[in-house]
């Protein structure tokens, strides 16, 4: 839950900020005459009014009554107005006044703490940016998935979609995230880090789940948490099984696949290799690549049956010949051809005939 509320404004908005802003501007010059007719002179001759953001940080922290309090934060925020300029934006000054409010007041937000929202959001330059302002706004509010689309926009690294899916709290953003999936046409081995991410981070959300300490407020969150990663999950295998053959066999992440994954891309290897154009050299660099990453009998016949279904001319026989002879790691595609060369009469004509034809052996080839 987010520390404010402010009901159904959007104080975010530029509208909003815009008003806010000229409000501001009059309560920081009614502070400052504030401070300048009982104001001190410390150790150096340097007046109050003249001391940098740290100064004010400190007295905020150290006062009592709630107008020294609230004279305090505005001059913090007028000493970070002075040096920023639009080119020079302070994110971290902005959200440690915000921190200090959380730590002093948990009411309806004021105009300090929902100006200071708003340069933060308008001071954004990362993931991590955006993750923090999200802390603040209330889940129920109207302008959190205002703040959502700011962390969707600048998500940069595979796992940080486990935090994406923690924060969504709507059909809507759940589909945000959803196409933004799909939009990422990662590499397998990105893909990769992001499953087994979610299966580290489902493991050890269940373990909880069995711990007797866990209290009953935990374990609701960790139910939630649960079910958030069942859901991002569904997103990935949704998408992996959409990817291209190659995308597909560099995907070999270090926590098992489970059932639902392993079946349904084994499933799209098989249609895909079967259907392959490739001639048959590459079909058997292929093979040979990808069989010592586990997918060696799930590619065995899909690409057997490719080769066995090509019209292969004798150049292309040829090749195919000396790419296998002699390869041990092409062991059992050599047997599955002459297998099935056995038990095929117009298949032996076609491959056997060819190869005794290309070996210079001018006989017919034994009847089988």
């Amino acid at each position: 839950m987010g520390i404010f509320s402010i009901g159904e404004v959007d104080i975010l908005s530029d509208k909003y900020f815009s008003e806010l802003s000229n409000r501001m501007k009059n309560f920081v010059l009614q502070t400052i005459d504030s401070i300048k007719s009982s104001q001190t002179y410390i150790k150096d001759g340097t007046l109050d009014s003249e001391q940098p953001f740290t100064f004010w940080k400190n007295k905020y922290l150290k006062v009592i009554t709630l107008e020294e309090r609230s004279l305090a934060q505005r001059m913090m925020i007028l000493k970070v107005l002075e040096l920023e300029t639009s080119e020079k934006l302070y994110f971290n000054q902005w959200a440690q006044i915000l921190d200090e409010s959380r730590k002093l007041n948990s009411s309806e937000i004021s105009d300090e703490e929902a100006f200071c929202l708003n340069k933060l959001y308008r001071a954004i330059r990362s993931f991590e940016d955006s993750k923090y302002l999200i802390s603040f706004i209330p889940k129920e509010s109207s302008y959190y998935e205002t703040v959502f689309t700011k962390l969707l926009t600048y998500r940069n690294k595979s796992t940080q979609w486990i935090t994406l899916i923690l924060y969504s709290l709507s059909v809507e953003t759940d589909q945000s995230i959803k196409v933004e999936l799909e939009l990422k046409r990662y590499k397998g081995q990105t893909f990769c880090n992001l499953w087994d991410e979610i299966k580290r981070n489902l493991k050890n959300t269940r373990s909880l789940l069995i711990n007797p300490s866990t209290s009953s407020q935990d374990m609701e969150a960790l139910h939630y948490r649960v079910a958030r990663m069942k859901l991002l999950k569904s997103f990935l295998i949704e998408n992996l099984v959409q990817y291209e053959l190659i995308e597909l066999l560099d995907f070999t992440p270090k926590v098992a696949m489970d059932n639902e994954l392993e079946d349904k891309i084994v499933e799209q290897v098989r249609q895909v290799v079967y259907k392959l154009d490739y001639e048959v050299p590459k079909l058997i660099q292929l093979y040979q690549r990808y069989i010592n990453k586990g997918w060696k009998q799930i590619l065995l016949k899909p690409v057997f049956y490719n080769i066995r279904n090509q019209s292969l001319g004798k150049k292309i026989l040829l090749t195919f010949v000396e790419n296998m002879k002699n390869k041990e790691d092409l062991k059992d595609l050599r047997l599955l051809i002459y297998q099935e060369a056995n038990s095929s009469s117009a298949f032996i004509q076609r491959i056997i005939g060819s190869i005794f034809s290309l070996l210079g052996i001018n006989k017919a080839p034994p009847k089988l």
